[in-house]
């Protein structure tokens, strides 16, 4: 399977990993295991490391999160999303992400970097916004 799981409830953090091609259709179906999943509770954080990934999203399949994102916001509750990238036209889209998903329940923000992204998702006030500085481009 393209996307493995595991729900760390000591840290509030869902954390996938992602290898080979990663299709929408899969991700979306990751999505609702892990929210359905009896230790997922709305407000976790999600980790996607996608440095494994072998394809970069497109904009389609960056609509197809945004609209789950929308889909699911009670689910979801107010969280972080963090996506860990290895190149920058994956970096690219997932800013994107971040720019479409702004008015939603989930905060979006692309990292090269996987402690800096577990360590922003860890921050206390997962409601607020995207820190916008792109120091984690590298």
């Amino acid at each position: 399977m393209p996307i493995t799981y595991e729900l760390d409830r000591a840290t509030g953090i869902a954390r996938l990993t992602g290898t080979g091609e990663v299709l929408p259709a899969e991700w979306v179906d990751v999505m609702d295991r892990i929210l359905r999943d009896p230790d997922h509770e709305p407000g976790m954080g999600f980790l996607m490391d996608r440095r494994l990934v072998t394809n970069t999203p497109t904009t389609p399949m960056i609509r197809v999160a945004t609209e789950f994102f929308l889909a699911r916001a009670e689910q979801l509750g107010r969280c972080r999303y963090a996506s860990v990238v290895s190149d920058l036209a994956a970096y690219g889209m997932a800013r994107m992400k971040s720019l479409l998903a702004e008015s939603q329940v989930v905060t979006v923000q692309a990292f090269t970097d996987l402690a800096e992204a577990e360590r922003w998702l860890r921050e206390p006030s997962r409601a607020s916004g995207p820190d916008i500085s792109d120091s984690q481009a590298g």
